[in-house]
């Protein structure tokens, strides 16, 4: 993968899912502290572990946040160009032969893709969200975290799944605002 200049926000991890966020809510998340080998079952991180399809809303504090399901080696955000909110891209195989000019294009609107409505919306009273590994919390992470400039708002949440370039699966949640 290449980095640098154009560099996206990423959560990045060695399995398990991805959490996405309202900067006010994020001491709230305890990740995998205090937890019970094997599965964590009781703790944030084992709640998250139990999301399925590609993405559902968690219970945090006052609020909720986005857990992006299955184990994703990466989470990008790519924020949108012409509107507030943006995409989740999570490549769907552990491949690191990508740029991240290639992850902004799957998002664009040249690569055809049919999203579908997952009837979530994330409230987010925040100037921003946070994007990180769903096992850590604050302030003590262990993997990347990745701040996400993002208007207050609602966002409605969607899924679709897209091969760009050729053989780069990637998984794509779409938030956009809900009026």
């Amino acid at each position: 993968m290449t980095e640098g200049r154009g560099r996206l926000p990423l959560a990045i991890c060695d399995g398990g899912p991805h959490l996405f966020i309202p900067w006010d809510l994020v001491s709230q998340w305890r990740g995998a502290d205090g937890g019970l080998l094997p599965d964590f079952a009781d703790t944030d991180y084992g709640r998250a572990c139990f999301v399925s399809g590609p993405a559902d809303l968690l219970q945090v504090g006052p609020g909720q946040g986005l857990v992006i399901a299955g184990s994703p080696a990466f989470t990008y955000w790519v924020g949108a160009r012409n509107r507030p909110g943006g995409d989740l891209v999570t490549p769907r195989s552990w491949t690191f032969d990508f740029t991240n000019s290639q992850i902004r294009e799957a998002c664009g609107d040249s690569v055809p893709k049919r999203f579908r409505d997952l009837d979530l919306v994330l409230l987010n009273p925040s100037h921003g969200c946070c994007l990180f590994a769903a096992c850590d919390r604050a302030p003590d992470r262990v993997y990347s975290t990745s701040w996400v400039p993002l208007a207050r708002g609602s966002y409605r949440v969607f899924a679709a799944e897209v091969e760009w370039p050729a053989g780069l699966e990637l998984q794509l949640i779409r938030l956009e605002v809900d009026y």
